[in-house]
């Protein structure tokens, strides 16, 4: 379908500066070809295709989400105010152990349809199936980060698994969708996932150049079975020592921190 030329007429234009300023104008807005064209406070009307009033209405970037699971869109509901371990093992690992592609396109499909209600166009996702994410992706219009869910517990065979998964959307649909879908490799967290795969992560992200995306410091049993397990040393620490930390990786959650983990970071 062609685009249409579109003026957006009597907004609100809210333009983030930078340095926590925000510009604030009543204007008309055109868009050409998908693109913003022309900023103006009165446009003719002949320029455009389609008019939209917006008056008493904001126009403002799109909300960038940096961290979701959006296919479980369709799991909400299925178990709440638990710890996080009681959570994964007992509840939604066991009813993850049932999705398919399918399930996964279309759970994305409604977490987009959600998140476009509410200012978000842009968001940074690790899952499952994650070629069915992309489809939704590009089918819906937003931008998007993917990443699978890597999770190795040690295990050989699985890791290399997790790898072939991730390598494979690395391939096939990063800088895809008029470059709106790019990619990360996603080492699903320290608890899941073994050194090996973490080092192994870095040389591929490196070799791909594309960005790391992790859960990290997300409880405080995460915490001390960090330092149980290595030397004393709390996530951070042990993912600076192996070599993986670096300005490309989205460390999600983040909400048990130390001051020496947030000089790290």
């Amino acid at each position: 379908m062609e685009s249409q030329n579109i003026l957006i007429k009597n907004a609100t234009i809210l333009n983030p500066l930078g340095n926590g300023k925000t510009e604030e104008k009543n204007a008309d807005v055109l868009i050409v070809e998908d693109k913003i064209a022309e900023i103006n406070e009165k446009i003719d009307e002949s320029n455009a295709e389609k008019i939209i009033d917006a008056t008493d209405k904001i126009l403002m970037p799109g909300l960038i989400n940096t961290h979701t699971h959006i296919s479980m869109s369709l799991l909400r509901g299925i178990a709440d105010d638990l710890e996080l371990d009681t959570w994964l093992n007992d509840h939604i690992w066991p009813m993850e152990a049932h999705l398919n592609r399918e399930y996964c396109y279309i759970g994305a499909l409604l977490g987009a349809a959600e998140m476009i209600k509410s200012g978000t166009t842009t968001f940074s996702d690790m899952y499952f199936y994650m070629d069915g994410v992309a489809q939704a992706v590009e089918e819906i219009g937003m931008r998007a980060v993917l990443s699978y869910g890597m999770i190795d517990f040690g295990i050989e065979e699985k890791r290399e698994n997790e790898f072939k998964e991730n390598i494979a959307l690395v391939k096939n649909h990063n800088n895809t969708a008029d470059g709106r879908i790019t990619t990360m490799f996603g080492p699903h967290s320290i608890y899941t996932t073994s050194t090996e795969l973490l080092e192994r992560v870095r040389k591929e992200a490196d070799k791909y150049k594309v960005g790391i995306h992790i859960h990290m410091n997300e409880t405080m049993k995460e915490i001390n079975d960090c330092k149980e397990a290595h030397q004393n040393k709390r996530p951070f620490e042990y993912l600076d020592d192996i070599g993986i930390l670096g300005s490309d990786i989205v460390a999600a959650h983040g909400v048990w921190l130390d001051q020496k983990e947030i000089d790290l970071i």
